[in-house]
């Protein structure tokens, strides 16, 4: 008898647990993004999925963000410290296409540079080198909206 009823609560706990990872797994197939906001110095850019941001701009960011990134410099380390307050803060949000489904946001620290450019998940205690083109590709946000002298005036000339 008491074999049975283990079997049974086994079962039970199993089949709550997959369920938990469907709905897992379902509400994230049907995330989408709904825009980022980008703010610095000379004010904040607001990429609305509707407005002002193509659809390639969009799986872009998106990549740049969630890039499984490796060699982090530790956020108290002296090289980190180096780096000064970020020129810049981002938030990414991601809809979901379900009704009653929360959003999520993922929010960032940015070092835009002449050259090199630095993205830190705030979450993490992790600065990480972002590739050239991805550091262009936020300066070329900012040229969208923004004269060159103010986008030299946000970006370091540290680095």
């Amino acid at each position: 008898m008491n074999s049975k009823k283990n079997k049974i609560i086994l079962i039970l706990g199993l089949i709550i647990i997959m369920m938990f990872i469907v709905i897992k797994v379902f509400v994230k197939s049907n995330e989408e993004f709904g825009g980022a906001v980008i703010s610095g110095s000379i004010g904040a850019l607001n990429l609305d999925k509707n407005e002002n941001i193509s659809k390639e701009d969009e799986e872009y960011i998106i990549r740049v963000c969630f890039t499984k990134r490796k060699n982090g410099i530790d956020i108290n380390s002296e090289n980190a410290r180096k780096l000064g307050k970020p020129t810049n803060t981002m938030s990414l949000f991601l809809y979901n296409k379900i009704e009653g489904v929360s959003s999520r946001v993922h929010r960032y620290n940015l070092w835009i540079g002449n050259k090199i450019g630095y993205i830190q998940n705030i979450k993490d205690n992790k600065v990480y080198i972002l590739s050239s083109d991805e550091n262009k590709f936020f300066i070329d946000q900012y040229l969208k909206f923004h004269s060159i002298e103010e986008v030299k005036s946000m970006i370091s000339n540290e680095f």
